[in-house]
Formats: C-alpha cells, sequence, structure tokens
C-alpha cells in the first residue's frame, strides 16, 4: 500500500489516501513484543480486486480505521459510509510524530470538508486521532468510527470487554442471509447471553466464536471505551472515544461468513465502530431501541472536533 508512515520508540502507522485509511499498525511494548491490533483483508495487492470498480474503495482496502460521515447507508450520502470513506484523501502536513489528512466533499454535499490528524504518543504504545468535520449548512447527521480488529487464531482467543452500556440490540434484519445466527432485534444485558434464531443463547464476549460467520449487535450508550484482551499473547488493546460525539457503539463480528466476491470466505476481523447513528442505515431507526444520539448536529462552517485513542498493553 502506497501512503504516508509515522515511526515513533513505540510503534508505526501507516496511512493511505483511500479513506485517509490507518492501516498496519504497531504498537511496541516495553517488554520488545508488538502488538498489530487492525484486521487487514487478504485481497490487499490482488489486481483482480484493485481493479474492479463493482467494489467501493473503502472495500478494496478494508481493515484498519477511518472515519465515516456520514455513517452507514442514508439519504444523506449515496455512498455507503460517506463520500470520504472512498475518496481518496490528501496529506495536508507530515511532521515526526503526525500526520494530517483533509477531504473535501463534491459541491453541494452537507459536508464541505473533513481533516484528521493521527498522531504517536511519545513513550507509549499509543497512537491518537482527531476528526474535524465542517458542513456547508446546518444539518444532522449519521456518524461514525471504522476501526477493525485482528481475532486472534485460537478458539475464544479474545475477551471482548465493552465499557457499561444500556441496552444491547441485535440488527434488525437477517443481517447474512443464511450465515448470521443471532436472532434480528434480539434485545439483550450482556455479550455472553444474545438469543440465537435456533433458541438457544450465542456469546460476542470471547472470540472466534464457533458458528457465527457474520453478526452486527449494537450496544446503545456505551460509556466510550472498549478492551480487546488476547489471552494467549496475554495483551490487552484499548480503544476510547468521547461517547458525547459517539454515544452507541456497533460490534461487526465477521468470521469468513461472506462468500461472494471479494471475500471469497477469507476475511476475520472485529469491527468495534463507535456512532452517533441507529445501525448502518437510516431506515433502520423505526426499530432503534433509543432514539436519543442517532445522530450528531452540526453547525454551517462551524469546525466540530472530537479525539480518540488506540494503545496497547501487556497483561
Amino acid at each position: 500500500m502506497d501512503g504516508w508512515t509515522i515511526e515513533w520508540d513505540r510503534g508505526r502507522v501507516l496511512a493511505i489516501p483511500t479513506g485517509g485509511m490507518a492501516h498496519h499498525l504497531q504498537l511496541r511494548l516495553a517488554d520488545g513484543r508488538v502488538v498489530e491490533p487492525f484486521a487487514e483483508a487478504p485481497w490487499h495487492g490482488e489486481p483482480d480486486v484493485l481493479s474492479d470498480t463493482r467494489f467501493p474503495a473503502h472495500l478494496r482496502t478494508l481493515g484498519g480505521e477511518w472515519p465515516c460521515v456520514p455513517f452507514g447507508t442514508g439519504e444523506a450520502d449515496p455512498a455507503h459510509h460517506g463520500h470520504g470513506s472512498n475518496a481518496d484523501w490528501q496529506l495536508v502536513e507530515q511532521g515526526e510524530r503526525h500526520l494530517r489528512l483533509a477531504c473535501d466533499f463534491p459541491a453541494g454535499h452537507a459536508v464541505e470538508r473533513l481533516e484528521r490528524e493521527i498522531r504517536a504518543v511519545e513513550g507509549e504504545a499509543a497512537v491518537e486521532f482527531t476528526l474535524r468535520v465542517v458542513t456547508r449548512v446546518d444539518c444532522a447527521l449519521p456518524i461514525g468510527l471504522h476501526p477493525i480488529f485482528r481475532l486472534p487464531a485460537e478458539t475464544a482467543g479474545l475477551r471482548v470487554e465493552p465499557a457499561p452500556f444500556a441496552k444491547g440490540q441485535v440488527f434488525p434484519e437477517t443481517f447474512q442471509p443464511d450465515v448470521s445466527r443471532l436472532r434480528p432485534n434480539a434485545l439483550f444485558d450482556r455479550l455472553d447471553a444474545i438469543d440465537t434464531v435456533e433458541g438457544d443463547h450465542a456469546s460476542l464476549a470471547a472470540l472466534p466464536a464457533a458458528g457465527l460467520g457474520e453478526e452486527l449487535v449494537q450496544l446503545w450508550r456505551c460509556e466510550g471505551a472498549m478492551s480487546l484482551e488476547d489471552t494467549a499473547a496475554a495483551t490487552r488493546v484499548r480503544f476510547t472515544w468521547d461517547p458525547a460525539a459517539f454515544p452507541h457503539c456497533l460490534l461487526w463480528v465477521s468470521q469468513g461468513g461472506r462468500d461472494a466476491a471479494p471475500w471469497n470466505g477469507r476475511f476475520r476481523g472485529l469491527g468495534v465502530e463507535p456512532i452517533a447513528s441507529a445501525f448502518d442505515r437510516g431506515d433502520l431507526i423505526r426499530h432503534a431501541a433509543f432514539r436519543e444520539g442517532t445522530a450528531q448536529a452540526f453547525r454551517a462552517g462551524e469546525p466540530w472536533e472530537t479525539s480518540y485513542r488506540i494503545e496497547a498493553e501487556a497483561l
């Protein structure tokens, strides 16, 4: 992948033009071990995928982390996860320990410009991100962040520990026909006890999980943090964000459950997606367990800004 790289004493990260995505993050622990928290699609670099315009640009380079403004699919933008997810971003500034990228939106779009900064935290196995949104008009838009974390090969090798949340809800429709097993629209209070279509319970608290190929759930009123503990490697990745900016969180579990190209049953990852949205489709708000916090308000010409952080530590 071509792009811009920053390195520091405790890590390395690559940013690419497509979506302004951050890829191939490496975080070095105090004991010298390197944690690579992001999932990366196995089709990176495959010519037939890279040249196939049937696939949106962010799918051709799937993995890592990027912002979605607007988030999902809705009336505000015809592109899934918004224009900025599929457009080429420009490098605004590159310092020794930071990158600033920007994406200008087409004339007539409610959004005028997105900017993001990726900054290394000197002396820490951590990277910090800042997202700035400028709109042309007063508006309320669904927005989100889209990091996809690596799933370890060991069965139930990853413990998923969200901050407290008010209620969990399974995607209101069958998420992936003939694959998804969680009961559509089921409500839950714990990740380890979610209703299935067979009438029993499944767990997303420990991954990989046998029999769950493709699932999507929303954690309503999540308090802005997620810890992912790799029990075999004895490491923990912690992702924190501002719950005032992103009051809820989607969990997307993909364990080889998509057979169409370019997936071909090959992709494995856990999307931890802080959002101000109802799932990833605007029409699904009618099923939402809560209506508050399903869009973020913006004032024309007034920059809106938020920050978030990904860090790693030894257990």
